[in-house]
């Protein structure tokens, strides 16, 4: 059964359905919802973003340095340590961390 024909299924039960069985209706779909967003938003393994684009917080980076984050934040103000702020956020790429 295609997926056409499954929702058009659903589009009948539903018409003729009483109220009660509507609510339990809802609540499944909303279940198969969160599956199917699971799945658009998992990565397929050994397939991630390229680390270009990954963000890490300023504590993140601090850790990562093994410093303290008030020092990643003065590096970031000093330009040594390339950072993007994003409204009042300041982030490091993982590229930028590496190269630093």
């Amino acid at each position: 059964m295609t997926h056409r024909e499954l929702l058009t299924s659903f589009e009948t039960l539903i018409q003729h359905a009483d109220r009660d069985d509507c609510a339990v209706l809802i609540g499944e779909l909303e279940r198969m919802k969160a599956l199917a967003w699971g799945k658009i938003m998992a990565r397929p393994l050994g397939k991630q973003n390229p680390p270009s684009t990954d963000l890490l917080t300023m504590a993140e980076a601090a850790t990562r340095l093994s410093i303290p984050e008030s020092r990643a934040y003065d590096l970031a103000r000093q330009k040594k340590l390339p950072a993007v702020r994003i409204g009042k956020y300041v982030r490091v790429s993982v590229q930028a961390l590496a190269e630093y």
